[in-house]
């Protein structure tokens, strides 16, 4: 992926709006899941994954700050972008709510999209995106501010980590739901075999990028099929189960060598679906496989 980026801090002279530090990225997406993955990283913001073009902006100032977004690509390609309130240094905005927006473009725009509104001092994420899915974009994002601000672009979820992924599906008897409906263990489970001690990301996805089913994914350190009665805590899990359009996420953890299972489930037995499981590891090369 080509990639350019231009930093500058012209003093712009209008009176009318006065911009004095800019800011842009020459960039694309391809394979990202568009406008269905604004909220999550446009899982994003690579993979699926590449989620849509994420980028941080600190506005280093502790007084408010005019800002100005522009995303500009080819005229037959709906664009969006928004800015969001990211207070980790480090961490990638996975989901987003609408009370998560500080400022947006609007409704897809062919070939701009354009956001402004005042910032306070702080640390935020912007998230650009198309609207068509799996179709390969051209962007270019400027960032204009009143005040002094830095932009450094976000890894990819997985970015220098091995990874593989497995789909599979919920139907009939394997559209179990949740533990505490008796046949949690009949859910599509996948062995996962890591040689050496590392650290890995797990993310759930439904094939169905319009699909609300809240989902979930846990790991065992025993088969599942092995225990239909009495269920051990898993070793990780994504948490609750979440209806977010990005997925679940088991967020950066360490496992020991060793092997693992994987069971991903719905909210409710019968709720029948594809989905698809993104494993990253990175320290070594994994296997996965359906059990």
């Amino acid at each position: 992926m080509a990639r350019t980026m231009c930093y500058d801090t012209r003093y712009k002279r209008s009176t009318a709006f006065p911009f004095h530090s800019r800011s842009c990225v020459r960039d694309n997406w391809y394979g990202c899941l568009g406008s269905t993955m604004r909220d999550s990283c446009n899982p994003h913001q690579k993979d699926l994954q590449e989620h849509d073009g994420m980028r941080t902006v600190h506005v280093l100032n502790s007084w408010s700050a005019l800002s100005r977004l522009s995303n500009e690509g080819p005229q037959d390609a709906p664009l969006n972008v928004i800015l969001v309130w990211n207070p980790e240094r480090d961490g990638r905005v996975t989901d987003v709510t609408m009370g998560d927006i500080i400022l947006d473009s609007g409704p897809y725009n062919y070939g701009f999209a354009f956001a402004r509104g005042t910032l306070k001092s702080g640390r935020y994420a912007i998230i650009v995106s198309g609207f068509d899915p799996q179709v390969r974009t051209d962007f270019t994002l400027s960032v204009e501010c009143s005040k002094r601000f830095d932009m450094r672009p976000k890894p990819t979820e997985g970015a220098g980590m091995f990874s593989k992924s497995i789909k599979g599906n919920w139907v009939g008897s394997s559209a179990a739901g949740p533990p505490s409906q008796g046949s949690y263990h009949k859910n599509p489970g996948f062995k996962l075999v890591l040689p050496e001690s590392s650290t890995i990301i797990i993310r759930l996805q439904r094939s169905n990028h319009n699909s609300r089913t809240p989902i979930n994914i846990a790991i065992f350190a025993s088969n599942p099929s092995v225990f239909p009665s009495n269920i051990p805590a898993p070793v990780l899990s994504s948490g609750g189960y979440s209806a977010a359009t990005s997925g679940v996420v088991i967020t950066s953890s360490h496992l020991t060598r060793g092997t693992y299972y994987l069971l991903p489930s719905t909210a409710r037995a019968g709720l029948q679906e594809g989905f698809v499981t993104f494993v990253y590891c990175l320290e070594t090369q994994i296997s996965l496989e359906a059990v």
